[in-house]
């Protein structure tokens, strides 16, 4: 995968980033436009506007799906030349424009049920004991994650974490702005790393490779080298957070072939799995399609990295995956009882979801291409297969069907 840099020049090991900046209103369209375009190539493509528009009304599974088309469906209206990209002047066109056409989505999206279950801590009557004795630094990840998760229920509230890091960043008597700007960044934040939207962040998206943890290591050495110029803007353009690949073929079977399924896995064909890679990879072949799923995952993988990351470089080699007793084995017997738990065929076509997804004119076969989950609100990446399995063509755009 190549390197990102962020404002300090410090690279992150990611696919791609995206800004954990929240989304602008679209009263304001010339800054929405901006927000949606992620590639900063002044245009917007199809799965640019339902992504920034599913993070603009914090989008359900049915609004997702109601989003994606609402928007395919007249998308021509608006794309003039065809090149399944929105410039800025399309966009922002006072006759035939998109922005008042979004601006009444987004209303008639409020009235679609939102099934998203969103537990809080808030609703305890009981009020949270605060953590006992001096706080670990916060390099030290785990021991500080245990240190504030006084309940002992694997999950951090906001006021936890920003408890944590007044404490870490030893703003032991704030100014009303060191507060302002603490708080505003944590809660600005949250939605890109509480992937179950659940308003709680788990034990998974926090130690995971670009989870919350990064992105408090990168606020706190900011803070440190910022002392005049701290301000949310800033600190929520540390970009951490990397995207998983979503292969259009499915993965090839765990316990008939490990080392094709590494292979399969190893996206940047570096002949090591990261973090990330390896649970994303668990998350597709257990077809994980619940956040409550991916929690247990990401979990297992946090418990299991240190004992499998035999020489400790933060990467599994083929040879620890591969090895008597290694992480291979480990992951097939999971398989064995996480399909005795889970599998289910009703199940399984209930929450499958298949989705067009249009093809930008400059784009071919084995090319990348960026598209909205319509599962969670998280950016995927697919990889465009053989043209002979393109529909569309002629005046119609191509386009595939990938299943999620």
């Amino acid at each position: 995968m190549p390197n990102q840099v962020g404002l300090s020049g410090r690279s992150r090991r990611s696919s791609f980033t995206t800004s954990t900046k929240g989304p602008p209103r679209l009263s304001d369209p010339d800054h929405w436009f901006d927000f949606a375009d992620s590639d900063h190539k002044k245009s917007i493509s199809q799965e640019e506007l339902i992504s920034a528009m599913c993070r603009t009304v914090r989008a359900s599974s049915g609004q997702r799906t109601f989003l994606r088309k609402a928007i395919q469906d007249p998308w021509s209206k608006f794309d003039k030349n065809h090149d399944m990209q929105i410039s800025k002047h399309e966009f922002m066109n006072k006759r035939n424009g998109m922005v008042p056409f979004l601006i009444k989505l987004e209303k008639d999206c409020a009235k679609i049920p939102n099934n998203t279950k969103r537990p809080s801590k808030t609703r305890n009557t009981a009020p949270r004991r605060r953590p006992v004795g001096k706080s670990p630094s916060l390099s030290r990840g785990k021991e500080w994650y245990d240190h504030y998760d006084t309940s002992r229920d694997n999950s951090l509230s906001k006021e936890e974490i920003v408890h944590g890091i007044f404490e870490a960043l030893k703003v032991h008597s704030p100014t009303e702005k060191e507060s302002d700007v603490i708080s505003d960044t944590i809660e600005n934040a949250w939605f890109a790393f509480d992937s179950d939207n659940n308003g709680e962040i788990s034990r998974g998206e926090f130690l995971g490779e670009g989870g919350m943890h990064d992105f408090l290591l990168l606020l706190e050495q900011e803070w440190m080298e910022r002392p005049n110029d701290r301000n949310t803007y800033n600190f929520l353009n540390l970009c951490v957070k990397g995207g998983r690949r979503h292969n259009y073929l499915p993965p090839p079977s765990l316990a008939a072939d490990p080392e094709k399924w590494f292979d399969h896995m190893d996206c940047d064909h570096s002949k090591e799995l990261s973090q990330k890679e390896l649970t994303d990879g668990i998350i597709v072949s257990f077809n994980a399609n619940s956040p409550e799923k991916r929690r247990v995952i990401r979990d297992v993988v946090i418990r299991a990295w240190e004992k499998y990351d035999s020489n400790g470089d933060n990467v599994i080699s083929k040879e620890e995956f591969m090895a008597k007793d290694g992480l291979a084995n480990m992951l097939i017997e999971l398989e064995q009882k996480w399909q005795q738990k889970y599998n289910s065929s009703e199940d399984e076509v209930a929450l499958t979801v298949q989705i067009k997804v249009f093809i930008p004119r400059n784009k071919k076969a084995g090319d990348m291409l960026q598209v909205c989950s319509p599962k969670t609100q998280e950016i995927v990446i697919i990889q465009l297969p053989d043209k002979i399995v393109w529909n569309g063509g002629g005046e119609d755009p191509y386009y595939i069907v990938v299943s999620f």
